[in-house]
């Protein structure tokens, strides 16, 4: 009888605090994140959550144990960051002062008005789901794929590219290789130009830009662009 008295107040005290006897179901443990780059797939809008303009996409870099920066779509932000489990918070400390256009601005201080508000880190497959302390989702993201890197070239290598355009016109373009740059000299038919690019990060091959050239190597081909028009299969 003094048994079965027991077990009946052991229930009724269960039922009376039910988190001392169920199982926390509050939410999956987010991943470690120092040392993660993110993007910004999904931002929350008076529409709902909507994808980024193309071109303004913001990102989250947890760069150590406590410090946060990236894009915030113009400007550049950094700030702190802590977590505990599934709880996150972010505080956007500071940006730099660059203007863009009134939407990609508007885009950009919700984007840091929802880190400010992020209150739970939840993984969802690949992507990391943020939300606020009410549970609501301010932002999806997704792994930032690593930025294609910039190799150094020789100096002092020149090499003329012969070009074809659409009519079967051949013409020669001129270039000269220097220190994280190219000089490129441009026939008559494109005024006899002069200009010197920039070397730009490629997943393959050698790029260089400027303002309306560019050059992308790939062993002894080349596509040369020239004031918005492509040249393909141009060779050495």
């Amino acid at each position: 009888m003094r048994q079965a008295r027991q077990c009946i107040l052991a229930l009724a005290a269960c039922l009376a605090g039910m988190t001392a006897c169920a199982p926390d179901n509050t939410g999956s443990t987010a991943p470690p994140l120092a040392g993660s780059n993110w993007l910004v797939e999904q931002l929350h809008s008076r529409n709902g959550l909507q994808a980024p303009a193309a071109g303004t996409q913001p990102g989250v870099q947890f760069v150590d144990t406590d410090r946060v920066a990236g894009s915030a779509g113009c400007n550049r932000y950094f700030g702190t960051w802590s977590a505990s489990g599934s709880a996150l918070t972010i505080d956007p400390a500071g940006t730099t002062r660059k203007a863009c256009p009134p939407p990609v601005m508007q885009q950009e201080q919700a984007f840091l008005r929802a880190l400010g508000r992020v209150a739970r880190a939840t993984p969802d497959g690949d992507a990391l789901v943020l939300s606020d302390a009410d549970d609501a989702v301010v932002m999806r993201l997704v792994p930032a794929t690593p930025e294609p890197a910039v190799i150094p070239q020789q100096t002092g290598v020149e090499t003329t590219y012969r070009c074809t355009d659409g009519d079967g016109q051949a013409f020669d373009v001129r270039t000269k290789t220097g220190p994280g740059e190219l000089a490129v000299w441009l026939p008559a038919r494109f005024g006899n130009r002069y200009a010197v690019l920039a070397q730009q990060a490629a997943a393959s091959g050698v790029r260089y830009a400027g303002e309306s050239i560019m050059v992308w190597t790939k062993g002894n081909e080349a596509t040369v662009e020239i004031d918005g028009r492509a040249y393909t299969g141009c060779t050495a």
